[in-house]
């Protein structure tokens, strides 16, 4: 039987692990739409006319989320978020875009 305590996951209470470690191999994120084509890139050159604080802010999240990932899909559709994924790097609320990104998971 799996159930979750907290960000832990419990099998029959044998086993606990992070909870990651039994979600799928990707994950969603909501990120402003002109960092799609440097995202898919992976080339911060194509972010075009930024300031530094917005570069930062780019360079900080592909730290933090896509390093280890790669991005496996792109919304067709932007729209309005106040509350995305680069929130937390000073992204004001701006017009967002979803991207799916992979991880591979060594469960060894």
């Amino acid at each position: 039987m799996l159930y979750e305590v907290g960000y832990l996951v419990k099998l029959d209470s044998l086993l606990t692990f992070p909870r990651f470690a039994v979600t799928d191999n990707h994950i969603w994120f909501q990120i402003p739409v002109q960092w799609a084509d440097a995202l898919v890139n992976n080339d911060e050159t194509r972010l075009g006319k930024v300031t530094p604080k917005e570069l930062e802010a780019f360079k900080q999240f592909m730290y933090h989320y896509v390093e280890t990932g790669n991005v496996l899909s792109v919304g067709q559709s932007p729209y309005f978020s106040k509350h995305h994924d680069a929130r937390p790097y000073g992204v004001l609320p701006c017009d967002v875009i979803d991207v799916k990104i992979g991880y591979d998971y060594d469960p060894c």
